[in-house]
């Protein structure tokens, strides 16, 4: 019995103390096993042990009655057995607690380290699929998620240490070791991928700064343009063309940069979200408007120009025709004594001058007005009334009460026609624009507001030229030429004027059907122009870059563009209002005008700022 006690208790010395060269969880979990079973065996000797004690003990008190008999060491052995049992008891209890503990931390250890590879699996494939983020605030989260994963990574290193320190080993179980090494090396990835995203992200908040001042430049070259092509004048018509084909040239190479500005904003929308290029591709499509708005004004006054040549061509035809007959005239006026002829002559040659007025009258309001033909076909209308009227002779002779009064009704006339003519100018030429948004919509109710408000006005006029006329006709007595000359004047101009209510009777029923919701509209979108126009004005002169060290202006700026942003944003509500209002006006008037998508123009123009504005506080 002795033998296999001291056999089972050598045997849990062995187990106890088991090393293994390569520790993974499945040796400990079958160490776990062994050691308990040992534990068992272990347990079960105590009523064993306690009998080899007893017998020993018996033996020892029987050997001492024996006479003779030396001392037997039979209860020291025993005793030594008792204590050797007890002690691997002990010490077989700590080393399964150990093992418990050990195959419970790592249990742990591998739940946290696939967590880990979890998440950077995720962020690796992420950050290869868009290498960018989208906002500074993506950047700040990743990288705190990145430390919440070192520290994930150091809890692994401890945890692993204790599961070491368990072992009582020099290092822990290698396992754990190349679990590590991955887990670290994965986050180092990560951590590049970050960097490189980063970098990313910065050159694309750099290209999107440039890309809106490069749009800010378009904006102000084809403004430049447009205002150019309103303002075109010339002392004469190789001086017109000579300017209108500077302007197609620039306009062209603005062609090629909306372009190129474009191409560039598809780039950036391969590595950006649709919602961080929203404002930046607003204002591409606010920029595409502007180049077709400005192609249309260029054909506009192109055909005007041409227009103007044609007048000018056929006011040089007739003013020479004019010229030398009038010429002649003089010349046998003052070799002839009979008159009648001339007058009859003259009278004939009225249609001619009442067409030279008329395309000196048009002349005077167009890119032409500077030409030499247009002031010398106002003098040659003079020398004609002039010569006219001292041609009258005998009892037709007029006075020079009479002349006064035909130069009085032919400068009325001309002048109430002029003023038409102007109003007809400025209704067919493309606004001059101060800066604000204008659309094909508004500008054509503009037109015909301007029409509108001019209604009484012209009114008036036409009343006093018919008065003069009346009065002048009941002066001329038998002049029936000259009767008929005052006639044909009045109706010429009244139908003049009928002619520009009728280009603009849709639009000017639109406005009359609604008058002060109208007004009302118009109005505010006016002055909402003007605040987006300054807001962005404001938005220029924000700097993006700053001289070293720059402190001091950098944070001038940091205090300004918040401010800016807020001011922008509260445009928001004044737009929707404007929007409703316009809505409403197409209810109410149910006139297509107010449903125009042009409409939506001052929209675009507010996104491109809110873009601009975000873009240079990303710079910041």
């Amino acid at each position: 019995m002795r033998g296999e006690l001291t056999g089972t208790l050598q045997r849990a010395e062995t187990t106890i103390g088991e090393r293994a060269s390569y520790v993974g969880k499945d040796y400990l979990q079958r160490l776990h096993t062994k050691v308990k079973e040992t534990k068992a065996e272990l347990n079960g000797l105590g009523d064993d042990i306690e009998e080899v004690r007893s017998i020993c003990r018996q033996l020892q008190s029987l050997l001492r009655q024996v006479p003779g008999c030396g001392a037997a060491p039979f209860e020291s052995e025993a005793d030594a057995l008792m204590d050797r049992w007890l002690d691997l008891s002990e010490r077989t209890d700590s080393h399964l607690e150990n093992l418990h503990l050990c195959l419970t931390l790592w249990d742990g250890v591998l739940q946290l380290g696939e967590e880990v590879e979890s998440w950077t699996n995720s962020r690796i494939a992420v950050l290869s699929q868009c290498p960018s983020f989208q906002s500074e605030d993506d950047v700040k989260a990743l990288k705190n998620e990145i430390m919440t994963q070192e520290e994930s990574a150091q809890r692994f290193h401890r945890r692993a240490s204790e599961i070491q320190s368990l072992l009582q080993s020099a290092e822990p179980p290698l396992e754990l070791q190349v679990a590590e090494t991955q887990m670290r090396k994965k986050i180092e990835q990560v951590k590049e991928l970050v960097l490189e995203s980063e970098e990313v992200y910065k050159q694309m908040v750099a290209t999107m700064g440039q890309i809106t001042e490069r749009m800010t430049e378009s904006f102000n070259s084809l403004q430049e343009i447009q205002d150019s092509l309103r303002s075109l004048s010339g002392p004469d018509v190789a001086t017109i063309l000579a300017k209108l084909k500077e302007l197609c040239q620039r306009l062209h190479t603005e062609d090629e940069r909306v372009r190129s500005l474009l191409e560039d904003v598809q780039v950036l929308a391969s590595i950006a979200s649709p919602g961080s290029l929203q404002s930046l591709s607003a204002g591409g499509l606010q920029l595409e408007e502007s180049v077709r708005n400005t192609h249309q004004l260029f054909s506009e006054v192109e055909e005007q120009t041409e227009r103007n040549i044609q007048h000018l061509d056929r006011l040089l035809t007739e003013k020479e025709q004019l010229d030398k007959w009038l010429c002649a005239a003089e010349e046998n006026a003052r070799k002839v004594e009979d008159l009648t002829i001339l007058q009859e002559e003259a009278v004939h040659q009225s249609g001619r001058t009442e067409l030279i007025a008329e395309l000196a009258s048009s002349l005077r309001s167009s890119n032409l007005q500077q030409s030499v033909p247009v002031e010398q076909s106002c003098e040659l209308l003079q020398r004609y009334h002039d010569f006219h009227t001292n041609i009258g002779g005998g009892s037709g002779e007029a006075t020079p009460s009479l002349r006064d009064d035909l130069e009085g009704f032919q400068g009325l006339a001309e002048s109430v026609q002029a003023w038409v003519e102007d109003l007809r100018q400025r209704v067919d030429s493309p606004l001059v624009d101060s800066g604000e948004v204008r659309t094909s919509a508004e500008q054509r109710l503009h037109r015909a507001q301007a029409v509108l408000n001019a209604t009484t006005d012209a009114e008036a006029r036409l009343e006093e030229l018919r008065v003069s006329g009346d009065g002048l006709s009941q002066s001329l007595l038998h002049r029936e030429d000259l009767k008929q000359q005052v006639q044909l004047k009045i109706q010429k101009t009244e139908e003049q004027w009928r002619n520009l209510l009728e280009s603009v009777q849709p639009h000017y029923r639109a406005l009359q059907e609604d008058s002060e919701l109208s007004s009302l509209y118009l109005t505010s979108r006016r002055e909402a122009c003007s605040r987006v126009k300054e807001l962005q004005h404001q938005a220029e002169l924000l700097p993006s870059l700053f001289p070293r060290p720059g402190t001091a202006e950098r944070a001038q700026a940091c205090m300004v563009a918040p401010q800016l942003q807020a001011d922008s944003e509260s445009l928001k509500l004044t737009l929707t209002g404007l929007d409703e209002k316009r809505m409403e006006l197409a209810e109410k008037t149910r006139k297509a005008i107010w449903k125009d998508s042009s409409w939506d123009e001052l929209e675009t123009r507010w996104s491109a700022l809110m873009a601009a504005v975000k873009v240079k506080g990303f710079s910041l």
